[in-house]
């Protein structure tokens, strides 16, 4: 497919996973007026945040933990689990995130949240989380139609704006964050020929096996990429978080190079000096083996530099799935899985 085609791109893409994409700053947009319009009529003085979801539901969770490490007063968790830890109890903030609002691990531990005393928050669109959530401390709907993927401003921008209301979180700069994702969206839209489209040449470049790392709040990110490349294009794609992976990730490449591979380094103004020496020492290092893309992140905060990083992969996995004459959003493998357990139950 030729990526400069729009009509073409918009035929692949039957659901609607290009538009959906394009209107990410505007549903930034709306979803942190609604973190700010949420009342919140209780507080928390406990001592531990544990966010439980999967896959797309997930990752806001992720990100949230990566930006909340410098500040918060609290240790944060992300559960990808049917259980909770064993630690959490009436001391601890339950936020329980499924889109489909029908994720079984999620709905497992929302139940022995509510079971253990805990203050329960739920986050979904529907399903048999909006039907427990009278039961949770506070319940933050989700506008319906969407990929769990493609939801993920409002997965996690008004819980945010919650968490900032109960003094766990501080302010973000979450309005100026919405600015930088406009000017990047912009920049990399359908209509932007590839020639000057930074989102259409990577998209184009990627010939087999995807390698994403980060650090800190950028291997949030890269989680993200893998993600969205996996769904999205089909894509095998790994990340990698620093400075772990070169205690054990590094020395892979020394006798096992992968062909055709690619890897993506994810730096950040915020990245620590080292980690800047470690992400120069891989760029020559794997560039000896394999094709080697940088993104330095823009932005005014570190989470406008989540979100521009963020919002190029979610374009380039896109971008990447028509290249290759793949509508983006069926997910027939995952479904499968789901009718196999549920026939099971």
């Amino acid at each position: 497919m030729n990526l400069d085609d729009v009509a073409g791109m918009q035929r692949i893409d039957k659901s609607g996973m290009l538009e959906a994409v394009a209107r990410f700053p505007r549903q930034m947009e709306d979803a942190v007026a609604r973190g700010e319009g949420i009342p919140v009529d209780f507080s928390f003085q406990g001592t531990e945040l544990v966010i439980c979801g999967m896959g797309g539901s997930a990752i806001g969770g992720e990100m949230l933990r990566f930006l909340l490490a410098p500040y918060a007063e609290l240790p944060v968790m992300v559960n990808r689990s049917y259980s909770l830890p064993s630690f959490a109890d009436e001391n601890t903030l339950v936020v329980a995130i499924s889109y489909s609002g029908d994720t079984q691990e999620t709905l497992s531990c929302f139940r022995q949240a509510v079971e253990r005393g805990c203050t329960v928050m739920a986050v979904s669109s529907g399903g048999a989380l909006r039907d427990m959530a009278s039961r949770a401390h506070l319940y933050l709907p989700v506008p319906a139609g969407m990929q769990p993927r493609a939801a993920l401003a409002y997965l996690l921008f008004p819980l945010l704006g919650v968490l900032e209301k109960l003094e766990v979180a501080p302010p973000l700069g979450q309005r100026t964050a919405v600015d930088t994702i406009r000017e990047l969206s912009a920049a990399v839209a359908p209509q932007v020929p590839a020639s000057s489209n930074r989102a259409k040449q990577m998209a184009l470049s990627l010939t087999g096996p995807v390698l994403i790392y980060g650090a800190d709040v950028m291997a949030a990110a890269a989680t993200r990429w893998r993600q969205q490349l996996n769904e999205n294009a089909e894509m095998a794609a790994f990340d990698f978080t620093l400075p772990e992976a070169n205690h054990n990730e590094l020395m892979a490449w020394s006798r096992s190079p992968l062909d055709g591979a690619t890897c993506i380094l994810l730096r950040s103004p915020d990245d620590h000096p080292q980690i800047r020496r470690r992400l120069d020492f891989l760029q020559k290092t794997y560039a000896e083996q394999a094709q080697v893309m940088e993104v330095m992140t823009r932005g005014d905060s570190p989470l406008a530099r989540l979100m521009y990083a963020v919002h190029l992969g979610d374009w380039v996995s896109v971008y990447a799935a028509l290249a290759r004459d793949i509508d983006p959003s069926p997910v027939p493998l995952i479904q499968e899985l789901k009718r196999f357990l549920q026939e099971r139950d």
